[in-house]
């Protein structure tokens, strides 16, 4: 234990580091993490303020204990029997702290706590109160990449150290313990509460005064320009890394991560990063006559949750928030998929039938809420599936209302979605904000037979001499049934092949959803190959709306372009690792296939129905042909229409089949959107209304309603 200590005189010395660095899944140094951002100062160059603001936060007692205190420990043990699980900070003195910087370990253990307190005594009789405390403030780590406070200070206020206010002192002194919860840039009502915090704490323990403390309160943050973390404008993928970073902040502490000697294996993928931010950057760049700004991508392996490729933004050095990450976004058409999934386990199939017609619901305020289709014309009956490929908007919104909004929320959040949504029936249409990378998760449900894969950026965590200290398994459970999510996987690729989504199409079976938020400020495609799945927004970060950009242009061919690389990269990977097999003697010349002919399945081809989802008879006014491939042939019906022709009038293989109509309660009739009063009811074919109610006319002819697609 003595041999780790400094020489008395030689207190810049206390901890050598080569410090944290953080690697791709194939070797690529992202970046080094704790290259040392830091000039020191003596004590006396150190504002008083800032100093007694730091004692009064972190050890009130740090004059009166020996690197220990009592209270503190029973205090923190206290907490730690309560929470159940032991705390990293909990009744760490000033000295204990610095001492933690020569037993740096991702590891909270007992052992590790005793070793700490053990070293905070033999500091205690090694240096002085005023020595330990320099130490302290030009050791610990500030955030935004600055260690000490004179980087600090010049991080977050463009001026030295010397010339900090008192607000600024407190301000500053209030950081270390969850320097990216308080970063006053990202959260600055947290960094106000947490300067106002320390004030109080320097008012209650007699150093300022009520009259200073209420006045530096009133006072502004008094930031300096926004700027990159220092260092990180340096990293390979800094949104990515920066991502890492936060998570295992969040797992360790920052002492841990910014000052220790680990390696960090991520599973990025360093050639798919290069394509996704390459797709981004240009895709954004050839819609910027749209009033597009800024895109975001995440690609996972959806198999184990592993975070294959991350953008949060087309330049970090502007600005470090991710949309990929961190930014909640509305996620428009995109949301249906989790209203159909709750209605196929409700008992709907993708050939169930509902009217897409004018309905009314009760809004806010009392007020008529009227849903519109993109298009804002009505289709009348349509299936489930036809309704999804081509994004119907009335119809998922009937479709929540009767499924229970309740039930669709509980879909969302098992299969990935950890943000709270609005329980609406406008929540259909997806206005509720969501991140990238919780969609991605969520769509890799459908890909996967069900399965969910928590994203997973990191790989395994190892010391300086290559020993694992963490290593981070896949975390996958079965969410929704197999067959469910085969179900909307078949939905989902025809949007591709015949929908909103045609942008997508690679020449790979692929499956996808597109979404466009009100007034265009948010657009996306989510979509997925046998490979990966991978989601695209686009957007202003100022929420600016764009010019009419709908989920299946701009995301959509930002999704085509990296996807298409991204296939292109799996596939050469994999022809490399497949050893050659040997020629036989003599081989029959024959022509070879065609790329796309020898991956695509062999395809089934029917004719249906376009209102009941059936095969067509003859007498139906409106067929389609659709191909089923793959996987997908099991979902192509197999009985004949029975909404026209001799079986409409409910024999046959209509017996028992029952369509789902809008109905005003006051005429019994089909509703319009003036009808006040709207009910849904089930009627089987040949007993289903078809006038239209005649009681309720419009009371001004102008009134129009917005929505989402």
């Amino acid at each position: 234990m003595m041999e780790v200590l400094p020489s008395p005189r030689d207190i810049t010395a206390i901890r050598p580091s080569e410090g944290l660095r953080v690697y791709s899944s194939d070797g690529v140094l992202l970046g080094h993490v704790a290259r040392e951002h830091r000039e020191f100062l003596p004590i006396t160059e150190i504002p008083s303020d800032l100093q007694l603001a730091s004692v009064a936060v972190e050890d009130r007692r740090f004059y009166r204990h020996h690197g220990v205190d009592p209270r503190g420990v029973l205090a923190a043990l206290r907490d730690n029997l309560m929470g159940g699980r032991l705390m990293g900070r909990g009744g760490s003195t000033i000295t204990q702290q610095l001492a933690r910087n020569v037993y740096l370990s991702p590891k909270k253990t007992i052992g590790r706590k005793l070793q700490e307190m053990i070293l905070a005594l033999q500091l205690e009789r090694t240096f002085s109160k005023e020595e330990i405390l320099e130490l302290y403030l030009n050791q610990i780590y500030y955030g935004n990449g600055a260690y000490g406070v004179q980087v600090a200070s010049e991080a977050y206020f463009d001026k030295p150290v010397q010339k900090l206010s008192l607000a600024q002192s407190a301000l500053l002194a209030g950081l270390p313990q969850r320097p990216t919860n308080y970063n006053p840039f990202h959260s600055p009502e947290a960094a106000r509460a947490r300067r106002d915090e320390v004030l109080e704490r320097m008012r209650e323990q007699g150093y300022i005064t009520a009259g200073e403390a209420g006045q530096a309160e009133e006072g502004p943050l008094g930031l300096g320009k926004p700027k990159p973390p220092l260092g990180m404008s340096e990293y390979q993928a800094p949104y990515f890394t920066g991502h890492v970073l936060r998570q295992l902040v969040g797992e360790y502490g920052a002492d841990v991560v910014y000052r220790g000697d680990f390696k960090v294996y991520t599973t990025l993928d360093w050639e798919l990063q290069r394509e996704a931010e390459r797709a981004v950057r240009e895709g954004v760049a050839k819609a910027k006559g749209l009033h597009v700004s800024e895109g975001a991508l995440v690609a996972l392996d959806y198999h184990t949750g592993a975070v294959k490729a991350l953008v949060g933004g087309t330049d970090y050095n502007k600005d470090q928030y991710s949309c990929a990450t961190q930014a909640r976004r509305q996620a428009g058409s995109a949301f249906k998929p989790f209203v159909y999934t709750a209605a196929m386990d409700s008992g709907f199939t993708p050939n169930s039938v509902i009217v897409d017609a004018p309905v009314t619901y009760k809004g806010a305020a009392g007020k008529p809420w009227r849903p519109q289709n993109a298009d804002r014309r009505y289709r009348g009956s349509i299936t489930l599936r036809n309704a999804l490929v081509q994004s119907v908007n009335v119809v998922a919104v009937k479709l929540l209302h009767e499924v229970g909004i309740t039930k669709v929320v509980d879909y969302a959040h098992r299969m990935g979605i950890r943000d709270d949504l609005d329980p609406y029936l406008s929540l259909a249409l997806g206005t509720s904000g969501v991140t990238a990378i919780d969609m991605a998760t969520a769509f890799g449900v459908f890909a996967s037979g069900g399965r969910r894969a928590e994203p997973r950026p990191v790989d395994h965590i190892t010391d300086r001499n290559g020993g694992v200290i963490v290593s981070y398994r896949p975390q996958v459970r079965q969410v929704i049934s197999s067959t469910t999510a085969a179900t909307i996987d078949s939905m989902l690729r025809e949007v591709i092949t015949r929908g909103t989504g045609r942008r997508a199409r690679i020449g790979w079976p692929a499956a996808g959803k597109t979404g466009t938020a009100s007034d265009y400020k948010d657009a996306w495609f989510i979509g997925y190959t046998d490979k990966l799945v991978c989601a695209v927004w686009v957007g202003n970060r100022d929420n600016s709306p764009m010019r009419r950009v709908f989920g299946g242009t701009v995301p959509a061919s930002v999704w085509a372009d990296f996807m298409t690389g991204a296939m292109k990269i799996e596939e050469t990977r994999a022809a490399a690792a497949t050893p050659a097999a040997e020629e036989p003697a003599e081989r029959p010349a024959a022509p070879a296939p065609e790329r796309s002919e020898a991956r695509e399945p062999q395809v089934l081809r029917v004719k249906v129905c376009v209102d009941s989802g059936l095969i067509a008879r003859p007498e139906c006014p409106n067929t389609r042909v659709i191909e089923y491939s793959g996987a997908e042939r099991a979902s192509a019906p197999r009985a004949s229409c029975n909404l026209h022709g001799p079986s409409a009038t409910g024999s046959g293989s209509a017996a028992g089949r029952t369509i789902t109509l809008s109905i005003c309660a006051d005429s019994g009739k089909l509703a319009t959107q003036y009808c006040p009063h709207v009910v849904n009811k089930r009627f089987a074919p040949s007993e289903a209304p078809s006038d239209t109610c005649d009681l309720h006319k419009p009371s001004n002819p102008t009134d129009v309603d917005g929505t989402l697609w």
